[in-house]
């Protein structure tokens, strides 16, 4: 089953990089490219994704994979409600006093929900890879994160040399939403599909694995964060 994970892992980092420069792209006619229009942009994909990450470690939460699988499917419709893309007409014009908190408003609309939703991919497709790889490869799903990155690269790469040049923006927002539609259908019968030999939840496994030993301690805790915070920083300077 590791070519279903990755290709729905492939096909979810292809549209979360696909999707960014195409935002950019419907905004750009109005709010110009400045830096402080691109830094906020990427400031707001970067809280998705925390967002997202954050719902992946809370469906964790439950042990029926097979009710992570509905729940997840119900996120993903919802989101999909707002689509296809479009900058959307509720907040007006943009402000002159207040470009950012307006730019940020729109991006929340209008691409917000289907990105968190798509951000969660990646832990959470990890997860389900340790629940049905019992053996010493359940905690080294690399070849995920090689699907990941490959789709991310495509996707960056294919925009700027074969999607803008030939495609009407129009089209370019359907075609996102019927990729998106897709993914659905994939998530779903992977998620299905890993329910009917699913191992016990990662978390009762984890457990009894440390039972003697003592888990990270806040200092830890916060090293991790500010390590993490850096590159972020670093990129967005």
């Amino acid at each position: 089953m590791i070519w279903a994970f990755a290709l729905t892992t492939l096909t979810s980092a292809g549209l979360v990089f696909l999707v960014q420069p195409m935002v950019a792209k419907l905004v750009l006619p109005m709010m110009g490219g400045g830096p402080s229009v691109w830094n906020a942009s990427m400031a707001f994909f970067q809280a998705c994704l925390l967002a997202g990450y954050g719902y992946a470690h809370l469906l964790q939460k439950i042990t029926s994979l097979r009710r992570q699988t509905l729940i997840h499917l119900l996120v993903l419709a919802a989101a999909g409600l707002t689509l296809p893309l479009q900058i959307t007409q509720q907040l007006g014009t943009p402000s002159s006093d207040h470009p950012a908190l307006w730019l940020l408003g729109v991006l929340a609309i209008t691409v917000g929900a289907p990105f968190a939703a798509l951000s969660a991919t990646a832990p959470l497709i990890q997860s389900w890879y340790g629940r049905v790889r019992p053996d010493e490869t359940a905690g080294e799903p690399y070849a995920l994160y090689a699907a990941s990155n490959i789709g991310s690269l495509l996707a960056l790469l294919a925009y700027p040399l074969i999607v803008e040049p030939f495609t009407r923006l129009q089209s370019q927002t359907l075609g996102w939403s019927l990729g998106y539609g897709f993914f659905i259908l994939l998530i779903g019968g992977l998620g299905f599909a890993v329910s009917r030999q699913a191992l016990p939840s990662m978390t009762s496994i984890h457990a009894q694995a440390v039972v003697g030993g003592s888990g990270p301690g806040w200092r830890d805790r916060l090293m991790w964060v500010l390590l993490a915070a850096a590159p972020s920083s670093l990129m967005l300077g």
